[in-house]
């Protein structure tokens, strides 16, 4: 092994780490397993295992996990979304507190957890049936009542302004 190589395999080595950190993954013996199996994966494709080469391949693996445990069917274009709503599900279930064994392992998953991330993942397809909206009118409160104002002839609006000058008046005598 160079020593080239062996630097792309120390980068790969901590660029998984990195990747686990960010997932709050911190049991040792996940860790290894986990890195263990993206190495190997890389090393099958590609002889080298480099940084970007290792995150494509975990990204890959955790992605197809998470279509495995949700149950979904994961379409190409939609592998982003996939990723972001799993990793969403992983937090929403507590993983770095109780679920880290599970993590990347192949099923059967205790019921609990396929449960809880099938739970907490949200899916973004509508619903099958239509729904029935009406649009409501907006209520503005007491703005309303001004716009109806410029409806009045303008000797009511004058009204209403001397009244409301007057009641100024005497609110001002009584209390001076």
């Amino acid at each position: 092994m160079s020593a080239r190589s062996s630097m792309e395999r120390t980068g790969a080595v901590e660029a998984v780490a990195n990747y686990l950190d960010a997932l709050r993954v911190s049991d040792p013996t996940v860790r290894e397993r986990v890195t263990a199996q993206v190495l190997e994966r890389v090393a099958e494709t590609n002889g080298d295992a480099t940084a970007p080469l290792a995150m494509r391949e975990l990204d890959r693996m955790v992605n197809d996990w998470f279509a495995e445990v949700i149950g979904e069917p994961q379409p190409i274009e939609d592998a982003a979304q996939l990723s972001a709503r799993g990793r969403l599900a992983l937090l929403l279930v507590d993983l770095p507190g109780r679920w880290q064994s599970q993590f990347l392992q192949p099923g059967p998953w205790p019921p609990d957890f396929v449960r809880a991330m099938r739970e907490s993942f949200l899916h973004t397809r509508p619903n099958d049936h239509l729904a029935d909206m009406q649009p409501e009118p907006i209520d503005l409160g007491p703005i309303a009542t001004l716009t109806r104002l410029s409806r009045l002839p303008y000797y009511r609006i004058l009204l209403v302004w001397l009244a409301f000058a007057l009641l100024l008046v005497v609110v001002f005598r009584l209390t001076h």
